[in-house]
């Protein structure tokens, strides 16, 4: 009675380690197929990304130098109620004009 009891002991241990190899295998390479489209997935986004940004054409930069006029820009900015647009060439020559950028501003860090 014992001895039969200490078999089957062994048979399910050895029959859970077949098991569970099998499982960790099969894991396993479903985690390598998953790896390998993550691959795919990225690459190929990078290639549209170079196709997309190499048709259209490259603006040159803005050739301004010091004491240069500011060429006219538009900008929205939000009055309380909804946004309103603004251009430079509302105020030129009535007002002195700042324009700063706050990188950060608003991201909670």
């Amino acid at each position: 009675m014992r001895l039969r009891h200490l078999f089957r002991w062994r048979w399910r241990r050895f029959v859970e380690k077949i098991n569970h190899a099998t499982l960790n295998s099969e894991r396993g390479e479903i985690m390598q197929k998953h790896k390998l489209a993550l691959a795919a997935m990225l690459v190929a986004s990078i290639l549209a990304a170079n196709s997309l940004a190499a048709d259209k054409p490259a603006q040159p930069p803005p050739a301004l130098k010091i004491g240069d006029v500011a060429p006219d820009f538009k900008l929205q900015y939000f009055d309380g109620n909804d946004l309103k647009d603004v251009t430079l060439s509302q105020y030129r020559g009535k007002k002195n004009v700042v324009l700063a950028f706050y990188i950060f501003a608003f991201t909670g860090g």
